[in-house]
């Protein structure tokens, strides 16, 4: 018996209600439907027909929504792809899956085109998907659904719930790429399910912030249809931007991961969650559930989420199961936070240990049945001649999904989870198979045998690591992580290398992943904060016009932090406790910074410093500690500063860390620009007035004026206090690059996964004239982060310091 396509019975039955909006779009379910009609009708003059798949590779929008929609209502099966992931690898799911059309926006046409270039068979002629962009399938003309072309509706269709509906994929294990086939009937049932969880109300609002190429983002956009509830859509996670959401007191879900949780706490400030998502409002909160899944939560963060008073449940559930098939509520979560909930409406769970059930509380791999377990996984052909991929069962015959995870159920039916699928790699939510990652570090030709394990992270919750038997001269961590980043997406890189004569194998052969993880777990040394309160006793140099403050902690070799713009000193204390566990480190307070005053009380920073006295300023600070040379470590400006000491002062320097210098003098055309017109604002609002208005025009410049609107009362406050740093810093007066090519010290240039990619082209620019230097990429990190990152900063200057602070590396003068 067939069903009724969910949007269009939401159209019908509430036309007028608000159904799906992003930052420019508010439509209706009347409009959405329309635009989805319109769509529809689109994809079937390109030849979309019942069956057919339709490929999705676009950010997360209103537009986007439709485009689901339209898929669905012209009998296509959806193929989303994820924006994130390499050219290569897009083209292998391209080739595998054989899509009749591929969507794209205008962010990602680019990137769809060289996906098909590097198809295996780019010219394959009837297996070429059609291009076709979103703004061209919807033809959207304003921000409100109005003149998109003919609209009549079409008469309603019926749904198949056998019929697929979407393919995802989930496995890379097996060298080819294998997406699971959700069908129709398994939507509908993960829905019903959650229904008979979360009892959707008239007045719920969803706010998605979950990538479409994942389940638990296509369930959101289903869920909202079924449901007639509506939907705000946000491009990606932003913790201020849903903070602030939250803050409005109109959303009543959100589904995260765990590593979104904690940064959703710090945005919102955890000292009162709750009041801050009430808006001011007496009663309740409008935030019902915030569905926490992708990976598992660390039971103190939930704990902490809880104090904080968000109503967190967490959950379990798959890429076959449609989503999450295990919730449990706020109240259980409080006294069993390891727990995974229990089985939702219509599921079925089971353990199994030894082809038998076991008993409660003991540890075997859990098993699902139900209606939303997917029909089955499409594989790529295994010749390139084969029609079509070919289909294989999910579930065994009796309809029981092993899901390779391991865990428990207690005698009253609730779900712990022991263990992910062992090799699995679940990252800040998005799945790294280490098969794949080993195959292409298998292809570089300084790698004869390779195993990547997940390691746990804070931030993340794991990370990719590479152990690797070399092949005659050892090949650098850069030039391995280059040889990655040209096929996989940028998550899939190993943060880090390990070099073994041979890799653990048991007699048989079999590769010993668990003694890898094991061995790396007990090297693993993230350095913990050093327990002294010697950082809140500031010393000073006085010099013939200012006051220098600075602060020193530890005992060991000397490093040196340079801070940020709008920082300072005092503002790295989480970094260097961390780091004062192997090094004396010594923060600075420049000129028109932190505690740093000048000797006339009260006497105004008069406008630019030129870099030239810094430098003298820190070689006192040096000469005064008695450091000797030293590792120096600099943020932002404080990466010009030290590459700068590094050329002029070289008997100061064992090596240089610098990350994200905004060295605009090396910079192409639109970089020197950018950082120009952020030098010209912040000047002339300094002029106009004063300080606080010059630190507000220089954070606008870098991060974009809505940056200013996010933040919080007080950290708005110690961004005003530090506008007497943008006048000094923001003109980066002084700075030579000619004279780069004297530094003979060593320099790794580092840079954020989620930083601008200004920095990208400055890094590669000042790479290019260093000679020797180094680039490394930190995974997922922000221009921020030696502040709001601190463990995943200290560990990459630990590791880079170690290894230069005993016998700096130094290449002779030419």
């Amino acid at each position: 018996m067939g069903m009724v396509d969910p949007l269009v019975a939401a159209a019908r039955a509430r036309p007028d209600r608000p159904a799906v909006s992003d930052a420019t779009v508010r439509w209706t379910y009347d409009q959405l439907e329309r635009v989805a009609s319109w769509g529809a009708r689109r994809l079937t003059s390109a030849g979309v027909g019942r069956g057919d798949r339709v490929a999705l590779l676009a950010g997360e929008s209103a537009a986007t929504v439709a485009a689901i929609h339209a898929v669905r209502r012209a009998g296509g099966v959806l193929l989303p792809l994820n924006r994130r992931a390499a050219a290569s690898e897009l083209g292998a799911q391209l080739q595998a899956m054989r899509p009749t059309v591929l969507l794209h926006d205008a962010v990602t046409v680019e990137l769809a085109q060289s996906a098909l270039s590097a198809r295996s068979s780019p010219a394959a002629g009837r297996d070429r998907p059609e291009l076709v962009a979103l703004a061209t399938l919807l033809d959207v003309q304003d921000d409100r659904g109005r003149s998109v072309g003919p609209l009549e509706p079409d008469a309603p269709g019926t749904l198949d719930p056998d019929a697929p509906a979407m393919l995802i994929f989930t496995s890379g294990t097996t060298g080819r790429p294998k997406a699971a086939v959700l069908s129709h009937g398994a939507h509908a049932a993960s829905a019903a399910a959650w229904a008979a969880f979360l009892q959707p109300a008239p007045t719920d609002r969803w706010l998605s912030c979950l990538p479409f190429h994942h389940v638990a983002g296509l369930a959101m956009i289903d869920r909202a249809a079924r449901w007639g509830v509506p939907l705000e859509v946000h491009d990606g996670f932003d913790p201020a931007a849903v903070a602030m959401a939250l803050r409005t007191g109109q959303i009543s879900h959100v589904s995260l991961v765990g590593t979104m949780l904690r940064s959703l706490l710090e945005a919102l400030g955890t000292a009162d969650a709750l009041d801050a998502v009430r808006g001011g409002e007496p009663g309740p909160p409008a935030v019902r559930a915030i569905l926490l899944g992708g990976e598992r939560t660390p039971p103190e963060l939930i704990l902490a989420a809880i104090r904080a008073g968000l109503p967190v449940v967490p959950t379990y559930g798959l890429t076959e199961t449609a989503s999450g098939v295990v919730a449990l509520s706020t109240d259980e979560a409080s006294a069993q936070p390891t727990a995974a909930g229990r089985a939702l409406p219509g599921v079925a769970l089971r353990i199994r240990l030894d082809d038998r059930s076991a008993a409660p509380d003991e540890v075997g791999e859990i098993e699902v049945r139900g209606g939303m377990v997917c029909s089955g996984y499409l594989d790529s052909p295994s010749d390139e001649t084969d029609d079509a991929p070919s289909v294989t069962a999910a579930a065994q015959p009796d309809g029981w999904f092993r899901t390779g995870d391991l865990g428990s159920l207690d005698a009253s039916g609730l779900l712990t989870v022991a263990d992910r699928r062992d090799d699995l790699i679940v990252s800040g939510g998005e799945n790294i198979y280490p098969a794949e990652v080993e195959a292409v570090l298998r292809g570089h030709p300084g790698v004869v045998d390779v195993v990547v394990v997940g390691r746990s992270d804070r931030r993340w919750g794991a990370v990719p690591v590479a152990v690797i038997v070399a092949a005659g001269v050892e090949p650098t961590d850069e030039a391995l992580t280059a040889h990655c980043r040209a096929a996989l997406a940028r998550y899939k890189v190993p943060v880090a290398f390990e070099r073994v004569a041979e890799l653990p194998r048991s007699a048989g052969g079999k590769l010993l992943r668990h003694q890898v993880r094991q061995r790396l777990a007990e090297e693993r040394d993230v350095p913990q904060p050093f327990r002294d309160d010697a950082w809140g006793n500031v010393r000073r140099l006085s010099l013939s016009e200012v006051a220098l403050a600075y602060r020193r902690i530890g005992d060991g070799p000397p490093l040196v932090l340079l801070h940020g713009t709008l920082s300072s000193g005092a503002q790295l204390r989480r970094l260097a406790t961390r780091l004062a566990t192997d090094f004396t480190v010594v923060a600075v307070d420049r000129r028109g910074s932190g505690d740093t005053a000048l000797q006339s009380p009260g006497a105004p920073v008069a406008g630019p410093i030129d870099v030239a006295v810094h430098i003298a300023d820190v070689a006192a600070v040096v000469a005064a500690e008695r450091l000797g040379p030293a590792v120096f470590v600099g943020h932002s400006y404080g990466g010009c500063l030290a590459l700068e000491i590094a050329a002029r002062r070289p008997e100061l320097v064992a090596a240089v860390w610098a990350y994200e210098p905004p060295y605009a003098p090396v910079g192409g055309v639109e970089a020197r620009a950018v950082l120009a017109t952020v030098s010209r604002d912040t000047a002339a609002a300094a002029r106009r007035a004063g300080p606080a208005a010059a630190a507000e025009a220089f954070l606008a410049g870098v991060a974009g004026a809505e940056m200013l609107q996010r933040l919080a009362p007080s950290a708005l406050a110690r961004v005003r206090a530090a506008g007497t740093g943008a006048i000094a810093d923001a003109a980066l007066l002084g700075l030579e690059p000619d004279g780069l090519v004297r530094i003979v010290a060593s320099v790794e240039i580092a840079l954020g996964g989620a930083s601008d990619p200004i920095y990208v082209e400055l890094a590669d620019a000042l790479a290019a004239r260093i000679a020797d230097a180094t680039l490394a990429t930190l995974p997922g990190c922000r221009h921020d982060a030696p502040m709001t990152d601190p463990d995943t900063i200290a560990l990459a200057i630990h590791q880079f310091a170690q290894r230069h602070r005993a016998s700096p590396q130094r290449r002779p003068r030419t």
